[in-house]
């Protein structure tokens, strides 16, 4: 199996160690526990347009995505669900209390992750009432809040924690208390694996209620 990595990658989720290596994180661990499957994956690097485009010419067999990611999901199989997907406003200083998405963005210049759509936030770029600078990569996004070169930032909650843990950025970076988006995570393969990933339904449903899903979720998210 061909299995795509987005470039930049996505800590704590499937990254490169660079000691070793190897593809680490949630998905390989998810995947290396399955036992009853022999399948050698081949793990590879690609932008995320691209590597989406080369699933729909079978030339990778799978990488992580959601439908609402997906350019055309009815090409694609979608895994079962393995956690929630949550993006968070991030800013240099404390938010107030109750402080509302409204008053947050509004004459803000707003961190975003290139070629990432951000439905809530839309109508405030539209208007012309806040400015979108796209980045790179989420490591970017949050290196240029605490250069102040944007008032916050827009980054899922799982890629943060591991930056600001792995650059101790804790007193640094603050969260909005309430999540801008919360989809389901997924993982998408091509139809000639509907097999495999009726196989893979299976493993994840059955460390869903054994509770080693949330155990290889807490570890590689350093919560352990």
């Amino acid at each position: 199996m061909v299995f795509f990595v987005g470039s930049p990658q996505f800590p704590p989720v499937i990254y490169k160690d660079q000691d070793t290596g190897n593809f680490q994180g949630i998905v390989p661990d998810i995947l290396n526990s399955m036992p009853e499957s022999s399948i050698e994956i081949e793990y590879i690097h690609h932008n995320r347009l691209r590597g989406e485009d080369a699933l729909y010419t079978n030339e990778v067999d799978a990488t992580i995505l959601t439908k609402e990611w997906a350019s055309s999901p009815e090409k694609l199989i979608f895994t079962s669900p393995i956690f929630k997907h949550r993006d968070f406003i991030y800013s240099d200083a404390p938010f107030p209390a109750g402080a509302e998405l409204d008053t947050t963005i509004t004459g803000s210049d707003v961190c975003a992750r290139r070629g990432y759509t951000y439905p809530k936030l839309q109508q405030f770029f539209d208007r012309g009432s806040a400015k979108r600078i796209d980045t790179s990569s989420e490591e970017t996004e949050l290196k240029m809040l605490l250069l102040d070169r944007c008032h916050v930032a827009v980054v899922n909650e799982f890629i943060a924690d591991w930056l600001i843990n792995n650059n101790n950025w804790q007193d640094d970076i603050y969260k909005l208390q309430y999540p801008l988006s919360d989809i389901d995570f997924t993982m998408a393969f091509t139809p000639d694996w509907q097999d495999f990933v009726l196989q893979l339904n299976d493993h994840i449903s059955r460390i869903e209620e054994s509770g080693e899903l949330a155990a290889i979720i807490r570890r590689n998210r350093g919560l352990d």
